[in-house]
């Protein structure tokens, strides 16, 4: 059964993407995957997913619920990309700025290019 309608996931998925570019809403890997984030925001979690750990379209979006802080999270709904006609368009690109996020890829990038822009000026005097 699902819970939300097609419309509510759709405003759902553009309410995460613009919490997670706001920094509002905080991911990390879940079970030292590099394919699996979660985030909570108390009574709720989410976990999105590369399907098959490859970093790859499918993705999937689990939508979990608890009733109170001591109970464990429940799976209400699951949200993929691979059985939407094109409908959760937003899940691709949550998906990859939220890995951006969490393995720093950008962050990594910009060290790289400025260690090379180092190496190259450094050369450009000898």
């Amino acid at each position: 059964m699902d819970y939300l309608s097609t419309g509510q996931v759709i405003t759902l998925l553009k309410r995460l993407v613009q919490l997670t570019e706001q920094g509002a809403l905080d991911w990390e890997s879940a079970q030292k995957s590099q394919y699996r984030f979660v985030a909570t925001t108390g009574k709720f979690g989410f976990l999105i997913k590369s399907r098959d750990e490859d970093d790859f379209n499918p993705y999937i979006l689990e939508i979990h619920a608890r009733e109170g802080s001591d109970l464990p999270y429940k799976k209400l709904q699951e949200v993929s990309t691979a059985d939407t006609d094109g409908w959760f368009g937003e899940l691709e690109p949550l998906y990859s700025m939220v890995k951006r996020r969490v393995l720093n890829i950008d962050e990594i990038a910009n060290d790289l290019f400025s260690e090379l822009d180092h190496l190259g000026q450094e050369r450009g005097r000898n």
